[in-house]
């Protein structure tokens, strides 16, 4: 839910890499977040890595699109209709 809620505020998120991301939410790295580790798995510690998508273009473009996607795939509408159906083939 953390994931969510800071994308749906317009920030860069900044997550740890994950497959599941993608699988389950539909998030794409350097689309809608800024992964923070690298291919194995290990923390990414250069600075100017950050400093690339932070305060710049590329970044903003980062956190809009991400933050379009949540909207879009997560918002409490959509939640609350997909509750309805559920409860309406019970």
């Amino acid at each position: 839910a953390k994931i969510i809620e800071i994308l749906m505020c317009g920030t860069i998120g900044f997550f740890e890499f994950s497959p599941l991301l993608e699988k389950e939410l539909g998030l794409i790295a350097f689309e809608h977040y800024v992964p923070i580790t690298n291919d194995e798995g290990k923390l990414i510690e250069d600075v100017n890595y950050y400093l690339k998508y932070l305060n710049s273009e590329e970044g903003e473009q980062i956190a809009i699109k991400g933050s379009n996607y949540v909207r879009k795939h997560f918002s409490s509408k959509l939640r609350t209709q997909q509750l309805i159906s559920i409860i309406k083939n019970i």
